[in-house]
């Protein structure tokens, strides 16, 4: 049977049948067939475009918290708009959690289009069905927002910087643009960035398996993407995400146990 593509444009007015609760983070689980880790990105982009449809309001403008842009059209500031995070939580190279997350907490608007998001369909994506945990998140706590002094990539890092030599001294390398990043996500500085992370055998052979552009472009540098590794000196609270397309789930980190002494 084929898609109702009407369903993605119709308004939303926000009623009384609000939330008892605005969380920060909503989690869907993927049905079949689920599209490769690789991928994300698109993913990602695909769950934006379908919250801004499902989040139009009277005046046909969608959520800024989806959009990322205010209502005159000037960019929201700070990484305040939300996040769109795929996560392979069992190793097997396919993406099973979807995580929607902002940095405030969703208002009653926002949360009526993520009740509705049930599936996800587009040229990038195979349709597949999203089943919304019921209390938002799923028992426990996932490592996406897990607690930890270090943190490894899980999908590649992309630099908006080109590399280069200022003074006999290499600047704007994908460490450094790192640290930076977390900054202005609001992250201490990390103690340590490490460079020459490689993916997990189930998610590609280099970085390069990934699809490393989002629909639409974006401002980012030719460097190669490259895997990281974030030490803190004190345990940071997730999400982790920097860089190119970090709100569409690249650049994304997941808790990684230090080696034993």
């Amino acid at each position: 049977m084929p898609l109702d593509r009407r369903r993605r444009v119709r308004t939303l007015r926000v009623t009384d049948a609000t939330h008892a609760m605005s969380p920060q983070g909503i989690s869907y689980q993927l049905g079949a067939p689920r599209p490769r880790l690789a991928r994300a990105v698109l993913v990602g982009g695909t769950a934006r475009r379908a919250l801004m449809g499902l989040s139009r309001g009277p005046d046909g403008r969608p959520h800024e918290t989806f959009s990322g842009k205010r209502t005159d059209g000037a960019p929201l500031e700070g990484h305040r708009h939300a996040f769109f995070l795929c996560d392979d939580a069992d190793g097997d190279g396919v993406i099973d959690t979807l995580l929607v997350w902002c940095r405030s907490a969703f208002d009653a608007r926002a949360l009526m289009a993520l009740d509705q998001l049930s599936e996800l369909w587009g040229e990038a994506v195979p349709r597949v069905e999203l089943v919304r945990h019921p209390a938002g998140m799923p028992t426990g706590v996932p490592r996406l927002l897990a607690t930890a002094a270090t943190w490894r990539s899980l999908t590649p890092f992309v630099p908006t910087r080109h590399a280069k030599l200022r003074g006999g001294r290499l600047v704007d390398g994908p460490t450094m643009e790192a640290a930076r990043a977390c900054a202005h996500l609001g992250l201490p500085h990390p103690v340590a960035v490490e460079a020459g992370i490689q993916p997990s055998p189930t998610h590609g052979a280099s970085w390069r398996a990934f699809v490393t552009e989002r629909a639409g472009g974006g401002r980012r540098a030719g460097a190669a993407p490259v895997g990281l590794r974030l030490r803190f000196a004190s345990p940071v609270a997730g999400p982790i995400a920097l860089g190119y397309g970090a709100h569409y789930g690249l650049g994304l980190f997941v808790p990684d146990e230090p080696p034993p002494a």
